[in-house]
């Protein structure tokens, strides 16, 4: 029982890890860039871009925080299908939020492209980071 509680706790933290690269991310975009999401965009350019500013976020933690949150292989594998899922969902409640508050949006406040963010990080961290 205690194993699952620790593992648990283990993939909660990668969670929150991930969203906060994540949300620090997006906050990076809307200053530096003040490049807003508009109806031409190419969503497949996108795309390739946020994997591989996912990949480029995702090496730089690993200087920062170069051992795996999580300590078993079978929590390693949930955190790589789960916590992306998650961060998607939550940038895309992130993305209506700001719908309503007459915000620009970003393409990162969209499900989809903070799901491929997040497993751009995900998968990264789980073949390089430390065991």
């Amino acid at each position: 029982m205690e194993e699952w509680i620790t593992m648990i706790l283990q993939v909660f933290g990668e969670l929150i890890f991930q969203l906060l690269l994540e949300v620090i991310s997006e906050i990076g975009i809307r200053t530096f860039t003040g490049r807003m999401r508009s109806p031409g965009d190419a969503p497949s350019t996108a795309f390739l871009g946020y994997l591989l500013l996912g990949g480029i976020i995702a090496a730089i933690s690993l200087l920062f925080v170069p051992h795996h949150l999580i300590s078993s292989p079978f929590g390693r594998i949930a955190n790589m299908v789960l916590t992306p899922l998650l961060v998607g969902g939550f940038m895309m409640r992130l993305g209506s939020w700001r719908e309503r508050r007459n915000q620009k949006l970003i393409r990162l406040d969209e499900f989809a492209f903070g799901y491929c963010f997040a497993l751009e990080i995900a998968l990264i961290r789980f073949f390089f980071a430390k065991t």
